[in-house]
């Protein structure tokens, strides 16, 4: 029944994941634009090197989720971490982004940790609270 719940909950969020991977960096704007603003904007915008980069490693975790392959769960976890790590040293602007990265990187330990133990269910609550992380960050972000 957990494992059933678990990759319900491991499709929604790649359906999310995979349905725009060409995220766009988010605005400075505080209130959130029209849905036609907002596809007008984006369009004018490249993607960041870091967003598309953590977009890639995060596919391929959602993909190794999906398939059982604690190779690629445990690789992919890693390399965000180490990504993080170095987007943490060039962009550590204010203490809330700070906060966000230690959050990420901690999650992106406990991920690591349970592809090391080929616990599926771990590791994709562990991804689930990578996503959760995320979205904080970018709006928090959004409200600078």
């Amino acid at each position: 029944m957990r494992a059933g719940i678990s990759i319900a909950i491991l499709l929604c969020v790649g359906s999310l994941l995979i349905a725009n991977p060409q995220t766009q960096e988010t605005t400075n704007t505080v209130a959130p634009q029209t849905k036609e603003k907002q596809e007008a904007s984006d369009e004018d915008k490249p993607v960041s090197f870091w967003m598309e980069k953590k977009l890639e490693y995060s596919q391929t975790l959602l993909r190794g989720l999906a398939t059982g392959d604690f190779i690629a769960i445990e690789k992919s976890g890693r390399q965000l971490a180490t990504l993080n790590r170095v987007e943490g040293f060039v962009r550590h602007h204010n203490d809330d982004y700070r906060a966000h990265l230690n959050t990420f990187q901690q999650v992106c330990g406990e991920i690591v940790r349970q592809a090391k133990k080929e616990n599926l269910e771990g590791s994709t609550l562990a991804f689930n609270q990578l996503t959760v992380s995320c979205v904080n960050c970018h709006r928090s972000l959004r409200r600078e």
